[in-house]
C-alpha cells in the first residue's frame, strides 16, 4: 500500500493490465503510469500501433474487445511475461450511433460487446492473480452518458450505464 495514498497501489513491482493503449487515454493512461513506475502490459487490437513512448519494457499485447478468447489470451502473455497482474485498466471501447428509431441493432451488439463483456472477461482473466496478489485493483474506463443520458447515442449511454453496474458489482471482488 502506497503510505502517501492509501488507496493506491504502491509501483514497486506491480503490473498492471490497460486495454486501448494505443491512442488517447490510454496512451496518456499508460505514459502517466510508466512514469510512476509501474510494469505495464498494454493491450490493443494493433499491439504495434501503440506509442513507442509505452517503452519497450512494457508488453505490447494483441487484445480485441470483440474476440471472446482474447481476453484469456491477454491475460495469460502478462502472467508469463511478468509472472503476475496487479491491476486493470479497461479503457478500450466501442460508440456508434445508435437510436430508437434509427440504427442498426448490430451497432447496439458491438456497443454492449466492446464496453461490458469484454470488460467483463478480462476482470475474469484477471482475477485469478488478484486474488493471489492480495491487492489486486480493477478501474473501468466509462462516461458520463453512463450516468445520464441529454443526448448523443442512446445505445451508446445503455452499453455505458451497463459498465457502470459491471464496475459497482466488481467492488464486491477483492
Amino acid at each position: 500500500m502506497n503510505k502517501a495514498n492509501p488507496g493506491r497501489l504502491d509501483p514497486e513491482g506491480r503490473v498492471i493490465m490497460l486495454s486501448g493503449a494505443n491512442r488517447g487515454i490510454g496512451a496518456a493512461i499508460a505514459a502517466r503510469l510508466r512514469g510512476d513506475g509501474y510494469r505495464l502490459s498494454l493491450g490493443a487490437r494493433t499491439p504495434e500501433d501503440i506509442a513507442a513512448a509505452a517503452g519497450d519494457d512494457c508488453l505490447h499485447a494483441h487484445f480485441d474487445a470483440m474476440d471472446r478468447e482474447s481476453p484469456k489470451n491477454w491475460a495469460a502473455a502478462t502472467v508469463a511475461h511478468f509472472g503476475r497482474i496487479d491491476g486493470l485498466i479497461n479503457n478500450a471501447g466501442v460508440a456508434a450511433a445508435f437510436g430508437f428509431e434509427d440504427g442498426d441493432e448490430a451497432d447496439l451488439d458491438r456497443m454492449l460487446e466492446g464496453n461490458l463483456k469484454a470488460p467483463y472477461r478480462l476482470i475474469r482473466a484477471a482475477l485469478p492473480q488478484f486474488r493471489a496478489s492480495g491487492s489486486g485493483r480493477i478501474v473501468n474506463i466509462t462516461s458520463l452518458a453512463g450516468m445520464r443520458f441529454k443526448r448523443g447515442s442512446p445505445g451508446y449511454a445503455m452499453s455505458k450505464f451497463a459498465a457502470m453496474g459491471l464496475s459497482s458489482a466488481a467492488r464486491s471482488l477483492l
